[in-house]
């Protein structure tokens, strides 16, 4: 483009001499006539040669080194984004660990679903149990109140009194009956009947005064020691029972709660670290998009950071031109309108945008040059990648 640009300029100086001097002969020997000049060009219009590049390109490598495994797209082929390329050996522990990790997130997501679900029904029990130690605590406080208590209810001790005021009356009676007969033969039959009545009575009636003195008595030190441990410990549980149903108040209890999440986060890190070690292994694809070149083959060594797999999405193009001087570049900047040209479809004329202009300028044989990029306005299906083309700019 430089050489054309230094033709063009060397032409147009060649012919205004050769004008200037046929003016002059004609001046000296003829009356000059009316001629139309030539049309000017538009001094600020700039042509540059460039090329078609694709709008999304990637070039792959693995970051560690190992033997190809597999290759699971061959070049040419077409690949949609994400899809694995290539994998190198080793991945069989690495998806055990990662289904292992994905089992562990499983089970503490459900655990901690459950416990957000449940969290009405465990406060409902909190509740509940709170109220069943409320009243063991109740029982314990009336046994062991001032020390004093005794070993039956009253109603237990009324009824107990009772009994032993009617048996005292029925050994008076039979006292009275075998008072009649006691001056009888003790074979007598009678006698003996009354006799046997009486034992009875008093059996009975020493019996209910047992029952009666145990029921009004005081318990000894061990029991009281005992009932004092039952009343501290019905205490304490109630104490607990509160500060549960106070855990649960706003929801599923909070130290469960933590406890889950942590060991949910702890598996998921596993997971994605896991997932991290996989993916060092694989070549993906960045996007939809063709496999332009894949030399590699199952088997082979390769090493960590050089380019293999060449990726490219080759139904959107724009162009790329280096063509452009530190002198040319000036009035050019992103967002201007352009025009571009392809050498190779004479009649195609697509308009396009400035996209990026570097701002870096190159050496190139002595003249420092400027990498400008354009979009395309629309897409022509026969365009290639690295098809040559002119984009014209109009300097501001």
């Amino acid at each position: 483009m430089k050489n054309n640009l230094k033709l063009l300029v060397y032409l147009s100086l060649l012919g205004l001499i050769i004008l200037v001097g046929c003016n002059s002969v004609s001046a000296a020997t003829t009356t000059p006539e009316a001629t139309d000049l030539p049309a000017i060009r538009n001094s600020n219009l700039v042509l540059a040669d460039a090329k078609v590049i694709p709008v999304d390109t990637a070039s792959l490598s693995f970051n560690n080194s190992g033997v190809v495994q597999e290759v699971l797209v061959t070049e040419g082929s077409p690949v949609k984004a994400n899809a694995i390329i290539a994998r190198l050996g080793g991945s069989e522990r690495i998806l055990a660990e990662i289904a292992a990790a994905e089992l562990d997130v499983l089970s503490a997501e459900q655990e901690r679903d459950d416990l957000l679900q449940k969290a009405d029904l465990a406060r409902a029990q909190a509740r509940l149990n709170l109220a069943n130690l409320e009243k063991e605590l109740d029982k314990a406080i009336k046994q062991s109140a001032s020390k004093q208590y005794k070993w039956g209810s009253q109603d237990q001790i009324d009824i107990a009194f009772a009994n032993l005021v009617t048996a005292e009356d029925d050994v008076k009676n039979w006292e009275e009956n075998f008072s009649y007969v006691d001056e009888r033969d003790p074979s007598d039959p009678e006698r003996a009947a009354v006799l046997s009545a009486l034992a009875a009575a008093r059996q009975r009636r020493d019996q209910a005064k047992a029952n009666y003195n145990y029921l009004i008595g005081k318990p000894n030190e061990l029991d009281i020691n005992v009932a004092d441990s039952n009343l501290e410990v019905a205490e304490q549980n109630v104490a607990q029972a509160k500060a549960e149903l106070e855990r649960l108040q706003n929801g599923p209890d909070p130290i469960k709660l933590a406890q889950v999440e942590a060991r949910l986060k702890s598996a998921q890190a596993r997971l994605d670290a896991s997932r991290a070690n996989l993916a060092e292994l694989e070549l993906t694809a960045p996007f939809n998009g063709q496999v332009v070149s894949n030399p590699l083959k199952a088997g082979e060594l390769v090493n960590p950071g050089n380019p293999l797999v060449l990726v490219a999405d080759l139904n959107t193009f724009q162009v790329e031109t280096t063509d452009l001087t530190e002198i040319n570049i000036l009035g050019i900047t992103s967002g201007d309108p352009v025009i571009v040209h392809f050498d190779a479809l004479s009649e195609v004329e697509i308009p396009g945008t400035v996209l990026r202009v570097n701002q870096l300028g190159a050496n190139q044989q002595g003249d420092i040059t400027y990498t400008v990029l354009v979009s395309l306005s629309e897409q022509d299906p026969r365009l290639m990648w690295n098809m040559t083309a002119t984009v014209e700019f109009t300097k501001k």
